[in-house]
């Protein structure tokens, strides 16, 4: 975990995440203009009839073990999705 509040790198929430989910796609993970939060999708078999709650859940737990709480305030919506809940809201 980091030990001092600094600004939090796309890249290191990255490969926090996968190594946390590992097999897990990131797509569109960056900083909003504005507030600069970081968001993104986490595309994972592994969430497959797996309610919101739960995903979001385990996602956080990793995310506090690795983060300092200033790094965490950094973080923003990451949706959390199966590979057919992707596609399905990708189709046009």
């Amino acid at each position: 975990m980091a030990t001092i509040a600094e600004r939090l790198a796309v890249s290191r929430l990255k490969a926090i995440l996968a190594a946390k989910l590992p097999g897990v796609v990131i797509r569109e993970l960056k900083r909003a203009p504005g507030n600069g939060h970081i968001g993104g999708v986490l595309i994972w078999p592994q969430f497959r009839g797996r309610p919101q709650i739960d995903r979001q859940d385990e996602l956080w737990q990793a995310l506090r073990k690795e983060l300092h709480p200033d790094e965490l305030l950094q973080v923003g919506l990451l949706l959390t999705v199966t590979p057919e809940e992707f596609e399905a809201i990708t189709e046009d």
